[in-house]
């Protein structure tokens, strides 16, 4: 496993002891970040410490990461040392010798929540069947992971689940994602969040938010104040911070960003703010090629 900096370490072993007092009790912050997968370690020497730096925005007591691989998850461990976590299952399962293990980690501080509950599945027809089984569709696995919450400082329960789907047949993913959470947590209020590879014009997109249908809230359009642009997502490439970074050429500056990473609640959530920044490693190259988001959200 790498290791951070000692003087690093001890930073976010001290910022996480306490949380922001500019919260109300009952509310809370929530991070989503795709992180961008990496099975080697080549790129996290020059992407390591602006993630761990992006962990810590906001002291959030629940982070959802997606796109981990095993060596990463060992990373996050030691940049959240006060932190429990919940892993769940991979996303292989039926590739062969691919190597997209994925997971899809929460995150969550002990002293303002309790677990009460926890589970994965692979998102597909067959929920219990590793890897993807959604006919018609030729990518690698995915899997979901959720949790149940109670704010030890209310007594509220909360259900979270952390989403990492691709854009084909994501309509009828996203119809799989909530009608399990609903077997699992009745009607406990609701977060879903994450990298859900579909355009705001999507037919996933319009099922997730249409109120006769999946009936879920999208956290920017409620927030009570808004910070940052509204797309998520850089798209693969140059402008990643690579491994030879030094000698790394600039990506291109006209290439079109997207919106695909979400924060969806169920309407009797109050989204108090929502935030987005781009991390960037220096001028033009990011720590991932997706943005991270911030909600402060209080739970009813």
């Amino acid at each position: 496993m790498m290791k951070l900096p000692r003087i690093l370490l001890l930073i976010l072993a001290g910022s996480w002891s306490v949380f922001s007092s500019a919260a109300s009790a009952d509310s809370f912050w929530l991070l989503s970040y795709n992180v961008r997968i990496d099975f080697t370690g080549e790129t996290w020497v020059n992407r390591g410490d602006v993630v761990a730096e992006t962990l810590r925005e906001h002291t959030p007591e629940v982070i959802l990461i997606q796109e981990a691989s095993e060596w990463m998850i060992a990373e996050y461990q030691a940049m959240l040392p006060d932190y429990h976590y919940v892993v769940g299952e991979r996303s292989d399962g039926h590739r062969g010798d691919q190597r997209w293990y994925e997971f899809v980690p929460i995150f969550y501080h002990p002293d303002r929540f309790e677990l009460m509950e926890h589970g994965s599945f692979w998102v597909g027809e067959t929920p219990t069947r590793p890897g993807d089984n959604l006919e018609n569709t030729k990518h690698h696995g995915r899997v979901f992971t959720w949790v149940a919450l109670r704010d030890l400082a209310t007594g509220k329960e909360i259900a979270i689940g952390n989403v990492h789907i691709h854009g084909q047949r994501a309509e009828v993913a996203v119809e799989l994602l909530v009608s399990r959470m609903r077997k699992a947590v009745g009607q406990m209020p609701l977060i879903l969040a994450g990298d859900f590879n579909s355009l705001p014009e999507s037919e996933a997109y319009r099922r997730m938010v249409d109120a006769d249908d999946l009936g879920m809230i999208d956290a920017r359009d409620v927030a009570g104040e808004v910070r940052g642009q509204l797309e998520t997502f850089l798209g693969p490439g140059e402008a990643v911070a690579a491994a030879d970074l030094a000698n790394q050429k600039p990506g291109k500056p006209d290439r079109p960003l997207r919106r695909i990473d979400y924060v969806f609640v169920t309407p009797d959530m109050q989204v108090d703010e929502f935030e987005l920044q781009k991390p960037a490693v220096k001028p033009g190259f990011f720590a991932s090629d997706h943005f991270p988001i911030w909600v402060r959200v209080t739970v009813p």
